[in-house]
């Protein structure tokens, strides 16, 4: 069964992790799916395992700025406890950047897109 998934990504961020695992033809789909695997505690080489093999056409994953991703991937990926889902995706995107879990996690915490506006104070 599969189910479907969201998160909001920094900007490049599937780009990066898609070319950091070595996903060929990487979809949105496979490397939300390989990311949640990293979470889940498989290792590179599973998580590639869990992707490759589907033939898709391959998707433009770069961005300018935050992204808004959905895709659907196996229920065993998805469940993912007490964590949010979108806070997983961002861990497992820095796990397959290099990052160490502790890392990983310190940066899937940190905001993504732009600050709130603030408006300009005139010496008036």
């Amino acid at each position: 069964m599969r189910t479907m998934v969201g998160a909001i990504v920094p900007e490049n961020g599937l780009a990066i992790a898609a070319a950091m695992l070595g996903i060929p033809d990487p979809t949105q789909t496979d490397t939300v799916a390989a990311a949640l695997a990293l979470y889940h505690g498989m290792s590179r080489d599973q998580a590639r395992a869990r992707v490759l093999g589907r033939r898709r056409q391959p998707a433009s994953l770069g961005s300018d700025g935050p992204k808004q991703v959905s895709a659907r991937v196996d229920a065993d990926l998805a469940d993912v406890g007490a964590a949010n889902r979108s806070f997983a995706i961002r861990v497992g995107l820095g796990l397959s950047a290099g990052l160490d879990r502790a890392q990983a996690e310190q940066w899937a915490r940190m905001p993504v897109g732009r600050p709130p506006q603030r408006r300009a104070v005139t010496g008036r």
